[in-house]
């Protein structure tokens, strides 16, 4: 049974870690395009504004999946490893 556990608390770490890595790398395409289309077709402070805000927009959302996910993915070994000293101080 502890085995088994292992296995699970290991394959969720990592499930999470490449969920983390994929927040933080991978850029959303589709996020602003559309602000960015009506910028290059009407050229303005008020439209290329509107894009900025956009993409600020989309880091904050980024930060906002991102932060919980590595406070997560730190937290699993650090949990694991405090199990551990108990188990052996017992």
């Amino acid at each position: 049974m502890k085995m088994m556990m292992h296995r699970a608390i290991c394959f969720l770490e990592i499930v999470v870690l490449v969920a983390f890595l994929f927040v933080v790398t991978v850029p959303e395409r589709d996020y602003a395009m559309s602000e960015f289309k009506r910028y290059m077709d009407q050229p303005s402070p008020k439209t290329l504004q509107a894009f900025r805000n956009k993409k600020e927009d989309e880091v904050r959302l980024r930060e906002m999946i991102a932060i919980p996910l590595g406070l997560f993915a730190l937290a699993i070994p650090i949990l694991r490893n405090s199990r551990r000293r108990r188990n052996r101080q017992a």
